[in-house]
């Protein structure tokens, strides 16, 4: 399936999570956190705010950080994982190198 999003909504493929620590130690699955950090993929619109057209801040080949629980996982073409989609606003900031 292929996706064009609507609205203020972005696309994330989160990054994988690591099952081991900065200081080499392995950790088994049931401990490793929800990742909250991934590259933005798809870009909707944006959307309207009292009359004016608001565009989504991020861009495609963004890395950003995001609510740990905020979108919804769908399955697209070309893509090896699925994606997470959520709204702009779930996005807590944008990384910089």
């Amino acid at each position: 399936m292929s996706v064009q999003l609507i609205g203020n909504r972005v696309a994330i493929e989160p990054f994988e999570a690591s099952n081991k620590t900065s200081g080499g130690i392995f950790l088994p699955e049931e401990s490793k956190q929800k990742v909250t950090k991934g590259f933005v993929r798809y870009v909707g619109p944006g959307s309207k705010v009292d009359g004016q057209w608001d565009p989504c801040p991020v861009k495609p080949g963004d890395t950003v950080l995001f609510d740990q629980y905020a979108g919804s996982p769908i399955s697209v073409t070309g893509h090896d994982k699925d994606l997470i989609v959520m709204r702009d606003t779930d996005i807590i900031g944008i990384l910089e190198d």
